[in-house]
């Protein structure tokens, strides 16, 4: 459905906006709905292992609560209670980094 539609376009803006976090969740949340779980796990070990060399950091704790969630459930996890942001039909974590 939707999510699969998503998926290349999310894919293009984090080529163009590497370190956004929102958007890697977007578009690891339209893989996941697309059922391409393992697609969207790389995702973020690709964002974790970019962040560490690029700026030191790890995944915020709400990027991290995602990834955990992706790997313990065949479906998509819901986001933090009170909040839910939409890109294209994909529900995204709580206020993570840019």
């Amino acid at each position: 459905g939707r999510a699969a539609v998503a998926v290349d376009g999310l894919r293009d803006l984090v080529e163009r906006h590497p370190l956004r976090e929102r958007l890697r969740a977007a578009w690891m949340n339209s893989l996941h709905q697309s059922g391409r779980q393992a697609e969207a796990l790389a995702v973020y070990d690709d964002y974790r292992l970019l962040l560490a060399r690029e700026l030191g950091l790890e995944p915020s704790p709400a990027m991290a609560a995602l990834y955990r969630a992706m790997l313990g459930r065949g479906r998509t996890p819901r986001p933090p209670a009170g909040t839910r942001d939409t890109v294209r039909g994909a529900a995204l974590p709580a206020a993570p980094r840019d």
